[in-house]
């Protein structure tokens, strides 16, 4: 077992307490941020000190191709936080950040698990589409989607992106 596979099978096994990210307070930031994590800017050694090891993030600097690296923290259950590497200009540099995980919500609290109609009146500046991965509806704003699951009652994936 290549070592990569094993530290990924270690991390989706590892017990929640070994999982700091699963309690850290990540506030999201349309279009900028998710916690220490910044569009256009390395992950900093902060967000490793608040979240812990994530996996992949030792070959990021390596990759060569845009959309191909990815720093991940994941936990049981398709709960994650995905954070795309590569914006073109650094490797190292965030581009797009998926989650499902409960934690990271914006500054009026909003986040995975919120309703479609608490989402729509906090953000009313979006649009629906159905252009997550799996077709599920989406409110697509400037610098943020939420996919909602197939009666839009609530959200299950976010994903932060620039405008």
């Amino acid at each position: 077992m290549k070592l990569h596979s094993l530290f990924l099978t270690l991390l989706l096994i590892a017990p929640a307490g070994a999982q700091p990210w699963l309690k850290a307070k990540l506030v999201v930031v349309p279009g900028k941020s998710l916690g220490p994590i910044v569009l256009g800017k390395p992950i900093p050694k902060e967000a490793y000190q608040l979240m812990g090891p994530g996996a992949g993030s030792a070959t990021v600097s390596k990759n060569t191709h845009k959309d191909s690296a990815s720093v991940e923290w994941l936990a049981p259950k398709d709960v994650y936080i995905r954070v795309k590497c590569h914006d073109g200009i650094q490797p190292e540099n965030a581009f797009q950040i998926f989650w499902t995980a409960p934690n990271p919500r914006t500054a009026g609290g909003l986040g995975v698990g919120s309703s479609a109609t608490a989402v729509v009146k906090a953000f009313p500046k979006g649009r629906w589409t159905n252009e997550s991965m799996d077709g599920y509806p989406t409110w697509q704003t400037p610098g943020l989607n939420w996919t909602f699951d197939e009666k839009r009652t609530k959200v299950l994936e976010m994903h932060l992106r620039k405008p």
